[in-house]
């Protein structure tokens, strides 16, 4: 028959898992990193997405859970390094007197060629529409739970930003000898209920960049960076 340019869907189903590695969190199926080949921890990390998603977890601690299951995830997104600051980590950054609050961030993460550090916020996948007309009119707005979110994690840049005790915390889990600049990243809702280019849109220009990660959109690039390694 002729030949389709359509995309292929992702190839989830293949090398199977050994059974011994199976275990449950939150009734979705996961698999230890140490029980297998480092080749596979690509296709764990799309596997237990891709599950998650079919499941429509939309729980915070099990896409906490998940990358701190799946380290090849933050690989992914060209980060060199990455370290939970969840709660329960062990890792905290000191409190700001000025803002009266200890920043918490999920994770924080780097690059080591620029010194660029990226604070790195988990929401949850299945929120609809992140975006709201305006009453008046105008351009459409992030919705109001969304903006929070945002303005939440810009103030903890600017607490790192502003407080050198703070900078030595996080130059010294993440291992790095710089830090050059902040940015944000915000994993949350469903490209497939959105307009990116829209959302994009209202994100750009803020005084720390923003990036929305949504859910499918990361378990698509997961799926093509496994695909380029088995071609």
């Amino acid at each position: 028959g002729r030949a389709s340019n359509k995309k292929k869907p992702h190839a989830f189903g293949v090398n199977p898992l050994p059974a011994q590695a199976v275990e449950t969190l939150t009734g979705v199926p996961f698999v230890r990193t140490s029980d297998l080949p480092n080749e596979h921890n690509l296709w764990k990390a799309v596997h237990e997405l891709y599950e998650l998603l079919r499941h429509r977890h939309n729980g915070e601690a099990a896409y906490q859970a998940y990358f701190e299951r799946n380290p090849i995830v933050f690989r992914c997104l060209n980060f060199d390094f990455h370290a939970s600051f969840e709660k329960a980590s062990g890792n905290a950054l000191p409190y700001d007197v000025e803002r009266c609050f200890t920043p918490e961030p999920d994770f924080l993460c780097a690059r080591a060629d620029t010194g660029e550090i990226t604070i790195f916020e988990l929401k949850t996948p299945f929120l609809g529409k992140l975006v709201t007309a305006r009453s008046d009119g105008n351009r459409a707005k992030l919705r109001e739970d969304l903006a929070r979110h945002v303005a939440q994690a810009t103030e903890y840049a600017k607490s790192i930003q502003g407080s050198a005790d703070a900078r030595a915390v996080v130059r010294r889990v993440l291992k790095i000898d710089k830090i050059s600049s902040q940015r944000i990243t915000l994993v949350c809702g469903l490209a497939e209920a959105n307009s990116p280019a829209e959302v994009a849109q209202i994100l750009v220009e803020r005084p720390i960049p923003v990036e929305l990660l949504f859910f499918d959109t990361l378990l698509d690039r997961l799926g093509t960076a496994y695909e380029a390694k088995h071609q």
